[in-house]
């Protein structure tokens, strides 16, 4: 069963296209990583998803209901962080989650606000005031406030943003926990590669608005389909000279420097070979197996490549 489905969305600002035709689905029970360069159109899409911006065109549908006209029934079950979470810094952890559920409508015992602030990591700071906490802490504060009225599912936009390592450890281990004892479908959009590589079960990678792949890490790292990129002198030129060969179906990319195909890896020699038959001037090929590497030979576009792998 789906519990996001994602079809043809589009979202453009005046002449700015940042979502453009993009189609994904989220099975329930997945933790779906969302992967992108700044810019990708990540933040766009999960705020359309929450309907914090409307789209251009196509259609979302979450739990089967149509998100335009089942809104308010579908985000009932739905919980979010956005960002840095809105908290009351002069309240303590237990005020503020108490605070939200009544807001909410949620009818839950104080015992039942406890264990789920001593689920998230915070069970010896109860009563503390949130100015105190470091970012980490308000981090998993405001997970604790989006899982008050115990959603379905859950949408968290870069929830690891400027932790430290533990921090970013602590999150890791609570996004595993909801999953594997709570049964949770979480949506987590994140650039750190390595933390995704780890949590999720599914996960997309978009560039520029649009969707470049979609599946299981293991069926993206897969040795028989390998991120083969070649380095030439005139990507256009070579692209156009493959189009009539049967390697043009594994091409997946062609950039200003680059020819990217994903194949099996034990055909990477024959590729080299139709590219020296080609006459298509060869200044390095080399094959990508880890995720860091996957992901920036399909997004590398204007920005620095440094950017993305802190």
């Amino acid at each position: 069963m789906f519990t996001v489905t994602v079809s043809h969305l589009t979202k453009k600002f005046r002449t700015h296209l940042a979502v453009e035709d993009l189609s994904f689905t989220v099975n329930e029970g997945d933790v779906y990583g969302f992967l992108g360069q700044n810019g990708a159109g990540k933040s766009t899409t999960i705020r359309m998803l929450l309907t914090l911006v409307t789209p251009t065109d196509g259609h979302i549908k979450i739990f089967g209901l149509d998100l335009r006209k089942e809104r308010k029934k579908i985000l009932s079950q739905v919980g979010a962080v956005i960002e840095k979470p809105d908290l009351y810094k002069y309240l303590s952890a237990y005020e503020n989650l108490s605070l939200f559920a009544r807001i909410s409508g949620s009818k839950i015992s104080k015992k039942e606000l406890y264990a789920q602030l001593e689920m998230v990591g915070l069970g010896e700071r109860v009563n503390d005031k949130v100015k105190t906490f470091s970012q980490g802490m308000k981090q998993r504060l405001g997970i604790a406030v989006a899982l008050v009225h115990n959603p379905r599912l859950i949408i968290l936009d870069e929830p690891a943003n400027g932790l430290d390592p533990q921090g970013i450890a602590d999150m890791r281990n609570l996004i595993l926990h909801l999953s594997r004892h709570q049964n949770k479908t979480i949506v987590v959009s994140s650039h750190l590669l390595h933390e995704i590589e780890q949590v999720s079960t599914r996960m997309l990678i978009i560039d520029e608005g649009k969707k470049m792949v979609e599946g299981t890490v293991a069926s993206l790292l897969d040795p028989s389909k390998t991120l083969v990129e070649v380095e030439v002198h005139n990507p256009g030129n070579a692209a156009n000279l493959l189009e009539n060969t049967g390697w043009s179906k594994w091409l997946q990319k062609t950039t200003e420097t680059m020819l990217i195909f994903q194949l099996p890896r034990e055909s990477i020699p024959d590729l080299n070979r139709e590219l020296v038959r080609l006459k298509i001037q060869v200044l390095s090929l080399q094959a990508k197996t880890s995720l860091e590497s996957y992901f920036l030979s399909l997004t590398r576009s204007k920005q620095n490549v440094a950017a993305f792998t802190d």
